[in-house]
C-alpha cells in the first residue's frame, strides 16, 4: 500500500521507485491512494494511468476523489479505480473490487474513509459490513 500520493513530488517518487520495488520485492498486489495526485486535490485520468503504468494494481481515493470531473470516467470504466464506498453521494464507480493478484491469489480491496469531520461519509464500519455481507 502506498498512501496518499501528493502532487508532482509524490508522482515523481512513485514513478521512480515503484517499478524497482516491484522488481525487488515481488508483491502480490500494489494499492496506491491517488486522491491527492493532482496538486493535492483529486486526480486525473492522465495521473491515474501513470500510476498504473508505474505498477499500481488498484487505485483508491478519499474525500477529494470526486473533485475533478474528468476523473469520473476512470471510476466508471476501470473497476480497479475506486472511490470511497461510504461516500453519501456514491455516484460513479465502485468502492470495492476483487482482483487476481500475483501468486494465484484473489484479493478483495475495499476503499473507505473515516467519517469524523466529513459529513459526506457514512460510517465505514456499517458500510464494510454491508460489502462483506454481499460477498464484496
Amino acid at each position: 500500500m502506498i498512501g496518499d500520493v501528493f502532487g508532482a513530488p509524490g508522482m515523481r517518487a512513485v514513478e521512480q521507485v515503484l517499478p524497482r520495488l516491484r522488481e525487488e520485492h515481488s508483491p502480490n498486489i500494489v494499492v496506491v491512494n491517488a486522491e491527492n495526485a493532482a496538486a493535492g486535490s483529486g486526480t486525473t485520468p492522465k495521473l491515474a494511468k501513470a500510476l498504473q503504468q508505474a505498477g499500481a494494481d488498484v487505485l483508491t481515493g478519499g474525500n477529494h476523489t470526486l473533485r475533478r470531473t474528468e476523473y469520473v470516467s476512470m471510476l466508471e470504466e476501470d473497476p480497479t479505480v475506486l472511490r470511497p464506498a461510504n461516500l453519501v453521494a456514491r455516484g460513479a464507480g465502485s468502492g470495492s473490487v476483487v482482483v487476481d493478484a500475483r501468486g494465484g491469489f484473489r484479493v478483495g480491496v475495499v476503499n473507505l474513509i473515516g467519517s469524523v469531520f466529513i459529513e459526506a461519509a457514512q460510517s465505514p464500519f456499517a458500510v464494510v459490513d454491508e460489502i462483506v455481507d454481499r460477498g464484496l
